[in-house]
């Protein structure tokens, strides 16, 4: 009687450890799934110093007409609604497609003292930067909407 393992690939590197492959149709899957359902986020960085609180987004292939930058309560919230139309839709025939930002809401927590008043936001080349300036005392939290130019 003859015993048959299951085949699994071993992978030699250096310097001499040994790691299985994992099943890569079972890691395609599994990111499938988690593609599913779920609204993309743009990716931020966000600097902080004395004078001031600077935002940057990733958003590429937006206009400036599809954003909407508000702040509450300690609270910037951009939003980008984007609708592609059926023509649209079927004339992107595309071999990669990773960045699809038809619409979210992204929000990100201010310091207290960051005053959105005098906020400034700009959108160039796929980036969105918003500039929060500082005020020494606690800002307002009322409800405003930041003008992007």
């Amino acid at each position: 009687m003859e015993y048959y393992a299951p085949k699994q690939e071993v992978h030699y590197c250096y310097p001499g450890e040994y790691k299985l492959l994992p099943d890569l149709e079972l890691l395609s899957d599994e990111l499938r799934k988690h593609r599913e359902g779920i609204v993309l986020q743009p990716l931020i960085n966000m600097k902080e110093d004395e004078t001031a609180v600077v935002i940057d987004a990733a958003v590429p292939g937006a206009r400036r007409e599809h954003f909407l930058i508000e702040a509450e309560d300690h609270v910037l919230s951009i939003a980008l609604l984007m609708k592609c139309t059926a023509e649209e839709e079927q004339d992107n025939h595309f071999q990669l497609h990773e960045f699809n930002y038809a619409c979210f809401n992204r929000q990100v927590v201010l310091p207290p003292n960051a005053n959105p008043e005098l906020a400034v936001a700009s959108y160039n080349n796929g980036m969105l930067h918003v500039y929060l300036p500082k005020e020494k005392e606690s800002a307002p939290k009322q409800k405003l909407r930041i003008v992007l130019y």
